[in-house]
Order: structure tokens, then C-alpha cells, then sequence
């Protein structure tokens, strides 16, 4: 078969196009159907499961320039959503504040963390989830009070 030019002309029609073959149904036995049976409803449970949680969540609302106390140990919200496998819908239901002059947002860990065992309690977390996240790999910091230039801060 000859090699096919890499330009071709303007009017060439196109090369025919191979037909797909279709692989041969799998023929399941009893076993197997009941299996995918009870595997099929398992799915709907956990699919259930999750628009029940997805609907009762209510998204938090700020009440003025919020802030989190001093001491409060604080994450990241990125960091908070891969770390405990929570989407952004279920973050916005937590208190969070954003840094002024950025676009990053942070959340209390405490709340994080007690979201996210709600979750898992709700049986719509992802399996092999851990709720104790090693915090070497998380980027965690207290709250502290800063000076600002009203008080003086000298450079």
C-alpha cells in the first residue's frame, strides 16, 4: 500500500473512513447480574445520598468585614478542599475571610474539619477519605494581630 502524500490537493475527497467493529456483548450469568444488581443499587444510594447533602447545604453569608479571632488556626481554601475532599459549594458554607488587596480566602481548620466529618457521617464522602490530614503537607497558620499603619508600624 503506498504512503499517503502529506498535502494533498484541494480537491481530493477524504480517505474512507474504517468501520468501527463492535466488540461481542459479554453474556453475564445469574451471579454476575446479581452482583450488578446490587452494585447498581448501592450507586443509587450514595447518589441519593449526595443531592440530600448538596440540598441541605446553605451558603454562609457575611454580615460586614468578618474576621476570624486572634489565635484562630486557619487554612487556606484550596488547601482546605484538597485535603478533605470538599467541593466549593460546601466551602462557601463555611465562615471565611479574604485577605485584603488578594484573591486568597481562608477558613477556620476546626470548622473545616467538623464539615467534613458531617460529610463522611452523611455517607457521601469519597471512600479512602482521611479526616486527619498529615499537617506537614497543609499550609496552616494562626491568626494574629498586626500592626497596621494607624499604630504606627515602622518599616
Amino acid at each position: 500500500m503506498p504512503r499517503q502524500p502529506r498535502m494533498r490537493c484541494a480537491y481530493a475527497d477524504p480517505p474512507p473512513a474504517k468501520p468501527r467493529q463492535a466488540k461481542p456483548k459479554k453474556v453475564l450469568t445469574e451471579e454476575e447480574k446479581a452482583e450488578a444488581k446490587v452494585l447498581k443499587e448501592a450507586r443509587k444510594k450514595v447518589r441519593d445520598a449526595k443531592n440530600a447533602w448538596e440540598a441541605s447545604l446553605v451558603s454562609w453569608t457575611s454580615k460586614g468585614d468578618f474576621r476570624f479571632p486572634i489565635g484562630t488556626m486557619a487554612m487556606y481554601k484550596s488547601d482546605a478542599k484538597s485535603s478533605y475532599s470538599l467541593s466549593e459549594k460546601e466551602i462557601l458554607t463555611l465562615p471565611h475571610e479574604s485577605i485584603p488587596g488578594s484573591s486568597k480566602t481562608f477558613v477556620s481548620q476546626a470548622d473545616t474539619k467538623a464539615l467534613a466529618q458531617r460529610k463522611f457521617a452523611a455517607g457521601v464522602s469519597k471512600p479512602g477519605i482521611d479526616l486527619d490530614p498529615p499537617e506537614f503537607g497543609l499550609r496552616l497558620f494562626k491568626k494574629r494581630k498586626t500592626a497596621t499603619s494607624a499604630e504606627g508600624r515602622t518599616s
